[in-house]
């Protein structure tokens, strides 16, 4: 399960502030943490369940799950809250936040697996002296899941994933689609350059903005860069800072 970022971010706030003078530190104050932290240990009693009533496929499947109860809870939407909260994706600050946000979620996650192995038992393989911490309902509580067809049904940026272009089309066997970065359509509305003219200008540069000149000093481009234009460097120490509290894996 994967949950959605930009819903815990205090839109309502962020209109009454200054936020390009705001620290990371004031910006992490802009998340509504009782809600995620309600949200999280709600989708980590959740998926709880599923691992009870799912349908296994072998019984050799339904023992080491049953035995460890291992979870997968995510995020995704990662660049589009970035966006709401002006950081870049490349920026020393998008690291900052991510250890604050996601260390937050995992706390709240363990907290709920420690309550549910005290209501129902921790995950049958526990014992004190195999595993040197706390009985908790599931050995593993965090991954990050790609996201990638989710996401584009709900147009949306896939997992911790850059955005991919500005705006861009695919092709499946549905048919062939326009996929946009809403965030972007909504500040050029803003600033009445919501147009076909800017849409084409937007694909003739490679789905980016970056060489868009009457975009300077117009929006901060620096938000909306694609994946192209990050550096393999920027791109890992995204994975890296949410490495570090995760208990599980990554998948990109």
């Amino acid at each position: 399960a994967s949950l959605n970022l930009t819903s815990f971010v205090n839109h309502w706030k962020i209109r009454k502030v200054e936020i390009e003078k705001l620290t990371v530190e004031e910006k992490f104050d802009l998340i509504n943490r009782d809600d995620l932290k309600d949200t999280v240990q709600t989708a980590i009693q959740g998926l709880d369940n599923v691992v009870e009533f799912n349908f296994f496929p072998y019984p050799d499947t339904e023992k080491n799950c049953k035995d460890l109860r291992p979870l997968g809870l995510g995020v995704m939407w990662f660049a589009d809250f970035l966006i709401d909260l002006h950081i870049a994706y490349d920026h020393h600050d998008a690291s900052i936040l991510i250890d604050k946000v996601w260390a937050f979620m995992y706390q709240a996650a363990l907290e709920k697996s420690i309550a549910l192995a005290q209501i129902k038992g921790p995950f049958r393989d526990y014992s004190p002296e195999n595993y040197p911490y706390e009985a908790r309902r599931n050995i593993l509580l965090l991954a990050i899941a790609p996201t990638a067809s989710i996401s584009l049904l709900a147009w949306v940026s896939s997992g911790i994933d850059s955005n991919f272009g500005m705006v861009y089309s695919r092709e499946n066997q549905f048919g062939k689609f326009t996929v946009v970065c809403e965030r972007l359509i909504n500040e050029l509305k803003v600033k009445w350059l919501r147009n076909e003219e800017m849409k084409n200008k937007i694909v003739a540069n490679g789905w980016s903005i970056m060489d868009i000149e009457e975009l300077d000093g117009v929006i901060n481009k620096e938000l909306f860069k694609t994946a192209y234009e990050y550096s393999p460097t920027a791109q890992m120490n995204i994975a890296i800072a949410w490495q570090k509290h995760i208990d599980q894996a990554i998948s990109r």
